[in-house]
């Protein structure tokens, strides 16, 4: 069923933080009168994340689950929960918050603004391997197009994405 946000949380060994992270996120949203869901893939997690997941969605039907059937890698678990995303935009997180879901609502009034593609960008990416930085700069110069935001405030890595972007970027 669509709704207006999807929030895709890739997830590998985060059962002891998950709580926090949905009950954050949830509250942050709600707050912002969106219809939403949101996807938490497990990548093969070892502590039963997925259990929690499951139990999650039991008295929480907007939060929901992918269970991949063996690690497959945080960008595996982003594709998966990107082609389950119903939502009109989609916003990627961290499930150990180090995307800060503060900045949620910022993000939405980019898009409401007319924002196709909100990125945040970290500030300080010194303790990023080279690898991490090449990635997140690829996939930067790939959705250049109708590419908006507004860098200053945003300080994360997280990005708010237009439904309709996301099946280009699983097509690349």
């Amino acid at each position: 069923m669509a709704c207006d946000l999807s929030i895709v949380i890739p997830a590998f060994s985060e059962r002891e933080v998950l709580p926090l992270t949905l009950d954050t996120i949830k509250a942050i949203v709600e707050a912002e009168n969106v219809s939403y869901e949101i996807i938490v893939v497990d990548d093969g997690s070892r502590d039963n994340t997925s259990e929690l997941i499951d139990a999650t969605h039991a008295t929480t039907p907007e939060i929901k689950g992918i269970v991949l059937s063996r690690q497959f890698g945080k960008e595996a678990a982003l594709f998966a929960g990107l082609k389950h995303a119903s939502g009109k935009a989609v916003i990627t997180l961290d499930a150990d918050l180090q995307h800060p879901p503060g900045l949620i609502p910022e993000m939405l009034e980019h898009w409401r603004k007319g924002a196709e593609i909100v990125h945040g960008v970290k500030q300080d990416r010194h303790a990023d391997t080279l690898m991490q930085t090449r990635s997140c700069n690829g996939l930067r110069r790939r959705c250049t197009v109708g590419y908006s935001h507004d860098s200053r405030a945003l300080t994360c890595a997280a990005a708010l994405i237009l439904n309709c972007w996301t099946a280009a970027l699983l097509m690349y």
